[in-house]
């Protein structure tokens, strides 16, 4: 009697997705730091989106949502409807986590107003082709070679390794904003009330988070 050993993230589930973040998060430092060193004359700047690790979750974000709202029916679909969706998809949360970010924690990451076709200066509509193109090739050949991956780890290490990003991810997440929305608050001159507020001081001055985040601003009320 041979026992079937039991396999780590089989078919649609919550670790795949977790994966396509984590892999979203990663490239999207690199393609920002690419992009900024061609555009901005050899300047080599990481553009990361949490204080902790090369990660970028605005494009971790968008690349999960591909794989849920999209992942499922890929080889069926026409490539041009996946493209199109993917152009949405991306776009639309680029404008809403700029969106996000202006309201809770009055700073801007970026600001598209000067550049062709943009969309209230959150997007612009080359951003979102890119965007498109970037969803296809994801899922069209990144996402099958990646599931068989993942699929291969052995089932409990598999399980320790998510819950471990999973947990760090949150934790830097929680940390980044926190530091993020007390640097705003020094701007305008609120002292510190309570604890937390002063360990942001203390850990997260405003030069240490100016050298992380180079490209974010305080949005004026």
């Amino acid at each position: 009697m041979t026992i079937q050993r039991k396999k780590f993230a089989e078919g649609y589930c919550f670790e795949k997705i977790f994966a396509f973040f984590m892999v979203g998060c990663i490239i999207g430092v690199v393609y920002e730091t690419i992009l900024a060193f061609v555009t901005q004359h050899g300047l080599l700047q990481p553009h990361v989106g949490l204080i902790y690790g090369p990660f970028n979750p605005v494009y971790g974000i968008g690349f999960s949502l591909f794989y849920i709202l999209l992942g499922k029916n890929t080889e069926s679909r026409n490539g041009w409807v996946t493209y199109i969706y993917c152009c949405l998809i991306g776009g639309a949360t680029e404008y809403l986590i700029s969106y996000l970010e202006q309201v809770f924690l009055h700073t801007q990451a970026w600001n598209y107003s000067h550049l062709f076709l943009n969309i209230q200066g959150r997007t612009t509509v080359p951003f979102m082709l890119f965007w498109g193109l970037g969803g296809y090739v994801l899922l069209r050949w990144v996402y099958p070679a990646l599931s068989k991956f993942i699929e291969q780890f052995p089932y409990q290490l598999g399980k320790k390794i998510t819950t471990f990003l999973v947990v760090f991810i949150l934790f830097d997440s929680i940390v980044t904003f926190l530091a993020v929305y007390r640097q705003s608050q020094r701007e305008l001159g609120v002292p510190a009330t309570n604890l937390v507020a002063e360990l942001c001081d203390y850990y997260f001055p405003n030069d240490v988070m100016d050298k992380i985040f180079q490209n974010v601003h305080e949005v004026k009320k």
